[in-house]
């Protein structure tokens, strides 16, 4: 499965539960049916971020940083996690996806989890990340995703909100029985 396939996953994931939450508040039936009208819904003086933002008095442009997939080193896995919440709190889906030393798409996780916050969701989908490396045995997994509360924690050992505690506690039980990340 390739990242294209997971994020489509993903949309579908929270366009379903943006639907449910519509039928829920008597919104018009399958109002959340692409994910650029269901951004501009949520968020209607959005202009194609992170490119654009407002500063003091004129438009600040951001230039998008040229990132590229890099695969692990040989003997390694590589599992890249994300999460994303339509608000806060919202409902959410969670993904991964788990690739050996030449690239090759092993294993994936997309998932609807509900109503949660978007720090719960990135800790969240990089507990379940990580546990799915731990129950098939790997011992070298490298983690990688852009949620950096998720990122400083685990480098820090602490959150920035106690209540992320619930998820940062097995997020390093998890990583002490690893060999490396």
């Amino acid at each position: 499965m390739t990242f294209t396939v997971l994020s489509e996953k993903i949309e579908k994931c929270l366009i379903e539960q943006m639907n449910e939450t519509a039928k829920h508040k008597n919104l018009k039936k399958n109002l959340y049916t692409e994910w650029d009208s269901k951004m501009k819904l949520s968020f209607p003086n959005l202009i194609i971020p992170p490119l654009f933002g407002k500063g003091s008095q004129d438009v600040v442009i951001n230039p998008r940083l040229n990132v590229k997939w890099e695969p692990p080193e040989q003997g390694w896995y590589k599992i890249n996690f994300d999460g994303a919440s339509a608000g806060n709190p919202s409902p959410s889906g969670i993904g991964c996806i788990v690739r050996d030393s030449k690239g090759k798409c092993l294993k994936e996780i997309a998932e609807n989890i509900g109503v949660e916050t978007n720090n719960e969701v990135e800790f969240r989908a990089a507990y379940q990340s990580l546990q799915l490396g731990t129950d098939l045995g790997w011992r070298n997994i490298h983690l990688e995703g852009d949620s950096l509360n998720v990122i400083n924690a685990i480098q820090n050992k602490q959150t920035p909100s106690w209540h992320l505690n619930r998820w940062l506690r097995p997020i390093l039980a998890l990583l002490e029985r690893l060999d490396d990340f």
